[in-house]
């Protein structure tokens, strides 16, 4: 499993429920690292999605104790047209998602956590891998943070630095210790 995030030199993720950052050009990055695996988030984080709903070409893990645990709905791969059918699942609790991981580890692909801030701290220890877009600036507003990781992770690559209109950004990869 890794985890996937954009923060700023000061680890924070957003502000009211929104990034802190719009960064049209790692839009790319996210699609490569998500496309045909299992996005896994909290309830507030698929309500940030486009229409509120879970990205096509990905199942959707989502952490939701309001809601029943369960399917939420199917989402159709239109893309490549071959049919397949990417399962939107809801859990209350962590127990429930490890046992339907395990039950369906073949057909969920790579696990990529995607936010927010509990569940990157929920599964930080379950993490192989983090792949962290950082802005080198600090964020004006910011109200959620991505857990402390540098006693736990080191960095395994370093991609950039990349521009994106103002912004100056680095990818980097943190292997766990």
């Amino acid at each position: 499993m890794k985890a996937l995030a954009v923060i700023d030199k000061n680890r924070a993720l957003g502000f009211e429920n929104n990034l802190i950052f719009n960064l049209p050009s790692d839009l790319a990055h996210f699609k490569k690292h998500t496309l045909g695996n299992t996005v896994v988030m909290g309830a507030k984080t698929l309500e940030s999605m486009p229409g509120g709903h879970a990205l096509k070409g990905r199942n959707t893990l989502v952490f939701n104790i309001d809601a029943p645990t369960g399917k939420l709905y199917d989402v159709e791969d239109v893309k490549d047209g071959c049919g397949k059918t990417f399962v939107c699942y809801s859990f209350k609790n962590l127990n429930d998602f490890h046992d339907y991981v395990k039950e369906h580890k073949e057909e969920l692909g790579e696990l990529v956590v995607s936010g927010g801030a509990i569940i990157y701290k929920l599964l930080l220890d379950e993490c192989d891998e983090l792949v962290l877009t950082e802005v080198e600036t600090s964020a004006e507003h910011a109200d959620v943070y991505f857990p402390i990781f540098a006693d736990k992770f080191s960095l395994a690559k370093q991609d950039g630095p990349y521009t994106d209109g103002p912004l100056t950004y680095y990818i980097n990869t943190y292997k766990h210790d």
